[in-house]
């Protein structure tokens, strides 16, 4: 009886592993359609790179573009719509893509806010020194793009100056400590000693890139300036369709999750039935054609096991019970003779 108990249990879990291969299989088609319909869209560009490599990277710069989106929404709060259209300035004329520039503005904004600054003047230091992040990166065509530009600004606002010097830019505290002293006797006061150095550090930052205010609108129309445009454009177009990519993705993987989770929970038996599932990670490749195929494999499979068992099962009740004829046999023959 513990033997049948087992056999129908194998056959029940092993249907669920089965059903949920199928719900992966379709999730993946709907995946594929998806990629199809997006690569169609790249032909001008030569469809032919839209390979599973780029389709990750699409969606990792998606996804790093949401993150960079709720950031900003989060820090601005009510600023949010202001911010965005410095974001739309900094596009247009400093050649930053959408994801580097909020992360830029809610990076710096932040800074100044924790400091002591209201977010209105922390806003408005914040967008002077992108803007100056884009006029750098044209002065010195420093390494890494306006993004790498924004970063060292931002992390010496905060008074780490080696990322500076790449900039042509020198401070330190001695220097930092002079013009504190300089902007007190102007008059200027700040809530706190934090709030002033940063103040201190954005004043000398402006002053030492002086040759460098204006830059990008000085070459715009040089071959330079159109290849960073066409670099945040082309930054901004991946990040929309890595967007177009997130839903069916996250579909994909929540069944497969589920599929995997499912899987653990089988019994020993089960998951030993259950072994081309190990052909899963190449089917995920090839599409849900592929992962249908699997699923018909594993049901063969299971239900070479479940036959095998039965009939294990079944040879097993058969000796038994020969063995017991015979020593009914064997009991009767003594009795006779007695």
């Amino acid at each position: 009886m513990a033997d049948q108990v087992s056999t129908l249990a194998l056959k029940v879990e092993s249907s669920q592993a089965t059903a949920g291969l199928q719900q992966m299989g379709r999730a993946t088609d709907q995946l594929s359609k998806k990629a199809m319909d997006l690569k169609q869209k790249l032909m001008f560009l030569g469809g032919t790179y839209f390979s599973g490599r780029f389709g990750m990277q699409l969606l990792q710069e998606a996804a790093t573009g949401q993150e960079a989106l709720g950031k900003f929404q989060q820090v601005l709060g009510r600023f949010t719509k202001e911010a965005n259209g410095m974001v739309e300035e900094l596009r247009a004329n400093f050649n930053f893509d959408a994801t580097s520039a909020q992360a830029a503005i809610s990076t710096m904004a932040d800074q100044f806010h924790k400091s002591g600054a209201s977010m209105r003047q922390s806003l408005d230091m914040t967008f002077e020194l992108q803007k100056l992040s884009g006029d750098l990166e044209a002065f010195t065509n420093a390494e890494g793009g306006v993004a790498a530009v924004s970063q060292a600004l931002s992390t010496g606002i905060m008074g780490q100056y080696m990322p500076l010097k790449k900039l042509g830019i020198v401070l330190n505290e001695e220097i930092v400590k002079e013009q504190m002293a300089k902007e007190k006797l102007e008059g200027l006061t700040f809530a706190t000693k934090r709030a002033a150095q940063m103040n201190a550090r954005y004043s000398l930052i402006v002053q030492q890139t002086a040759a460098a205010h204006g830059q990008v609108a000085r070459e715009s129309d040089n071959y330079n300036n159109k290849l960073r445009k066409f670099k945040a454009t082309w930054s901004d177009f991946k990040n929309e369709l890595g967007d177009a990519i997130i839903p069916a993705a996250t579909q994909f993987m929540t069944a497969s999750t589920k599929l995997m989770s499912g899987f653990e929970k089988l019994p020993q038996g089960a998951k030993t039935a259950i072994v081309g599932i190990t052909g899963l990670a190449l089917a995920a490749r090839l599409g849900g054609a592929a992962i249908e195929l699997v699923t018909k494999s594993v049901a063969g499979l299971v239900g070479g096991i479940v036959g095998k068992a039965a009939a294990e099962q079944k040879d097993t009740a058969a000796t038994t019970a020969n063995t017991t004829a015979e020593t009914s046999n064997a009991a009767a023959s003594n009795a006779t003779a007695t």
